[in-house]
């Protein structure tokens, strides 16, 4: 997500401080999964809707409360970057292991839900720039899945990091490495990539960052496009959003010829911005939701995302810019989430 995306980490954060732990050998396997994580399956209707939350903001939603509620039982949860040296911490500041977010996780996975780790963003700096070595790279990210025993990883790369070619090899390098030390424990880990487009799809560098990953042996399950803040002027975000996915399936289906039409587009995930993006003549409304439903069940797409759930609500008042905590267009809480995660109709 870019800069205006994202918190200012100078935000109150006290309510999540913790403790960090180390990181381990990047060849030994993950975790094994709590007790109270469900063993994997294939994904409900409910699932393939898998909003962003933003941790590093002094207000985050009940997550399990927001999954009782809406149906929905994904969350991405962002970002982890690089702390001190080569540690992983949420948002560069906060400890990967905080119990406060371990609650939530535990929560969310008592009411039937899961997460994924979504490493990287905008800012601040992503782990494949700071740690040099794939071992120690990939002993970072293994560090940040372990405390909670996640095995659903997205790596959100865009900006001056997808930029840097170095650190796009260091990092497929590093995954392949975690992907291979997963299998051997038996419980395989899922990856995406979450990445910048334009009107005529992937940027060049995100579609060189799936070339060198499939070079890599990394085994993709998704390739999530962010839909938003093209800067090109009004139109509809969601015949823009239709347009890109189907380049992304295109591209999917060059880089592996092994996959079928459906199972090209069952890679596919779309990530809007809710209401007022950035670029804030580019307007994504609740009409606009239900009909991003429709195309994702028509398509068959691996799943629906958003940035972010703590903007799913109505702001109080006119907004100067847009706002990490509504979404600046009429709707009730959590319209957008329970608007995703409903049948199309």
């Amino acid at each position: 997500m870019s800069a205006a995306r994202r918190c200012a980490v100078a935000v109150a954060l006290g309510a999540l401080a913790a403790v960090v732990g180390g990181c381990g050998p990047a060849g030994e396997p993950l975790a094994d999964r709590p007790a109270d994580r469900p063993a994997a399956s294939r994904p409900s209707a409910a699932e393939r809707v898998a909003p962003y939350v933003d941790l590093t903001l002094d207000q985050v939603p009940d997550l399990a409360a927001v999954a009782r509620e809406s149906g929905v039982r994904v969350f991405n949860l962002a970002f982890v970057t690089a702390g001190d040296g080569c540690e992983p911490a949420w948002g560069g500041v906060l400890p990967h292991d905080d119990e406060g977010v371990a609650r939530q996780v535990r929560a969310v996975r008592k009411a039937g839900g899961d997460v994924r780790v979504s490493f990287g963003g905008a800012l601040p700096t992503e782990l494949a720039l700071r740690c040099r070595d794939v071992a120690d790279l990939a002993a970072a990210y293994r560090t940040a899945l372990d405390a909670f025993g996640v095995v659903h990883a997205d790596f959100d790369v865009e900006g001056a990091t997808l930029a840097d070619r170095a650190a796009v090899h260091r990092r497929n390098r590093a995954v392949s490495r975690l992907q291979a030390a997963a299998r051997r424990a038996g419980e395989p880990l899922r990856v995406s990539y979450t990445l910048p487009v334009d009107d005529a799809g992937l940027t060049a560098e995100a579609r060189e960052l799936l070339r060198d990953a499939r070079a890599a042996g990394v085994e993709v399950a998704a390739v999530n496009v962010m839909t938003m803040n093209y800067g090109t002027g009004p139109a509809d975000l969601v015949d823009r959003a239709a347009a890109v996915a189907a380049s992304t399936q295109a591209f999917v289906r060059e880089l592996w010829p092994e996959k079928s039409e459906r199972e090209a587009w069952g890679t596919v995930a779309v990530t809007p911005m809710i209401g007022v993006n950035d670029v804030t003549t580019e307007v994504f409304g609740t009409a606009d939701a239900r009909r991003l439903v429709a195309f994702a069940q028509r398509r068959g797409l691996a799943w629906l995302s958003f940035w972010s759930l703590n903007r799913d609500r109505p702001c109080d008042g006119p907004q100067p810019a847009p706002s990490n905590y509504c979404s600046g267009v009429p709707q009730e809480e959590w319209t957008f989430t329970t608007t995703l995660a409903a049948p199309a109709r």
